[in-house]
C-alpha cells in the first residue's frame, strides 16, 4: 500500500487549470492528520475489472488530496 500525498494549500495559491501536474513543486505537504470539517479536493481514478468469480468491481485509488481550508 502507498501513502496518498496530501498538500497543503490553506496560505499558497495556485491555479487549478494549470498547476496539477506539478503540486508536489507548488504546494507544501501536510503533515498532520487532516482536520474533521476541513475542505478538500481528492484527486482519483476509477477502474473497472473481472474478479475471478466472474462478478465486475469498481476499484477506487485516491491519487492525493489537497487541503484548501480548515475549521
Amino acid at each position: 500500500m502507498h501513502e496518498v500525498p496530501i498538500f497543503d494549500a490553506r496560505s499558497i495559491s495556485f491555479n487549478p487549470n494549470t498547476d496539477w501536474p506539478n503540486l508536489a513543486n507548488i504546494l507544501p505537504q501536510f503533515h498532520t492528520e487532516v482536520p474533521r470539517g476541513s475542505l478538500v479536493a481528492v484527486a482519483y481514478t476509477c477502474n473497472t475489472y473481472v474478479s475471478s468469480h466472474n462478478e465486475w468491481n469498481l476499484s477506487t485509488n485516491v491519487q492525493f488530496v489537497v487541503v484548501l481550508g480548515t475549521p
